[in-house]
């Protein structure tokens, strides 16, 4: 995961200065956007057209710059569908310490339905359509997901006991290991040292 780490932190860094760029084209936009509309409340007739006329050459409202994340690790299905229409299209949920996704908000025993289902969805390529009366309605699509989680024995066991998640097709998504621990067995103490390794 370091390169993908360290990509994203020089992504974060070029995303800051471009929103600082987006935030001044998108003030200039406003301003004038709004200096037509309110010339053309007042007026009528060849002015209202000359008012038409120049709103179109202003464009579209500038886009803000996507989000640099590429990986995430305890999103809500919302906070994930919101990430993949205003960040990249594909997106990770990549963890080490799962438990925390397994016992997060989205997964708790009273939410699990919904993000099963829509996990689901997901992975089978079918578009992510949301409508929702703050939001308003969105189609989203190709979009992808890719997940990799780590956690330990009693939690993965849990998981894996819950008919929930196996009756919906969650679990049969996964390709799953459980390798024996080394915990004992990494006997630094018995290493020699190499003073000539590089």
């Amino acid at each position: 995961m370091a390169p993908l780490r360290a990509h994203e932190r020089e992504q974060a860094k070029a995303q800051r200065e471009a929103m600082e760029i987006w935030h001044n084209a998108h003030s200039l936009w406003k301003v004038e956007r709004d200096r037509i509309l309110n010339e053309a409340k007042s007026a009528k007739g060849e002015k209202r057209t000359a008012a038409q006329a120049d709103l179109a050459p202003l464009g579209l409202e500038p886009e803000a710059p996507p989000s640099a994340d590429r990986t995430v690790t305890e999103p809500t299905f919302e906070g994930l569908s919101k990430l993949l229409a205003h960040g990249h299209l594909s997106l990770g949920l990549f963890s080490d310490e799962g438990g925390q996704f397994l016992d997060g908000y989205a997964m708790n025993s009273e939410n699990r339905q919904k993000p099963l289902a829509a996990f689901n969805d997901l992975w089978q390529g079918n578009p992510i359509r949301r409508t929702r009366s703050g939001d308003g309605h969105a189609t989203l699509f190709g979009r992808r997901l890719a997940v990799h989680l780590m956690m330990q024995a009693t939690a993965a066991r849990g998981l894996m006991a819950d008919p929930q998640a196996a009756d919906t097709g969650f679990l049969p998504r996964f390709l799953m290991c459980d390798p024996p621990s080394a915990i004992g067995s990494r006997m630094q103490s018995n290493s020699r040292r190499d003073d000539f390794a590089m």
